[in-house]
C-alpha cells in the first residue's frame, strides 16, 4: 500500500535556538546493515532566545518503498552535530524527543515544538 504522508512542525516563542533533526533510524536498536541519514535538519530559531513562529513542512511517500522491508517509523532529535543527507554512523547523543510510525498517521498533521524553560529538555505533541 502507498501512502503520502504531510507533517508540519512548529514552534512558537521557542525559548532557545535549536537544531531539528529527523531520521529513520528504527534500526539503531540492533545492527545496521545499512547506516541511516540525516532527512531533514532543520534550524528554530536564528537568536538563543528563539524568538516568534518557526515551522518546517516535510512530506513522506511510501511508493518507492513497498516490498523493501523498510518500517517508515520517523524519530526527531535536537542536535546541531549532522547536516541534512549526512551519514549517521554511531550512536546520536541527544535523546529521542518523538517517534511515530508514518503508516499510522493521517496524511497531514501538525505538531508543535516546546522547550521547557526549567529544564531545557524538548518535546513534541499533536498540534
Amino acid at each position: 500500500m502507498s501512502y503520502t504522508k504531510t507533517l508540519t512542525f512548529k514552534a512558537d516563542d521557542l525559548g532557545t535556538a535549536a537544531t531539528f533533526m529527523l531520521i529513520f533510524d528504527k534500526a539503531s536498536e540492533g545492527s545496521y546493515d545499512k547506516f541511516p541519514v540525516a532527512w531533514k535538519v532543520v534550524k528554530f530559531g536564528a537568536s538563543a532566545q528563539a524568538q516568534g513562529p518557526y515551522h518546517t513542512t516535510v512530506t513522506f511517500s511510501s511508493q518507492s518503498l513497498l516490498n523493501t522491508g523498510f518500517q517508515p517509523v520517523l524519530r526527531a532529535y535536537i542536535t546541531n552535530e549532522y547536516t541534512e543527507g549526512q551519514i549517521v554512523k554511531g550512536q546520536i547523543s541527544t535523546p529521542i524527543i518523538w517517534e511515530q510510525d508514518l503508516s499510522s498517521l493521517e496524511n497531514d498533521t501538525a505538531w508543535g515544538l516546546k522547550c521547557d524553560p526549567y529544564t531545557g529538555q524538548f518535546s513534541i505533541a499533536r498540534a
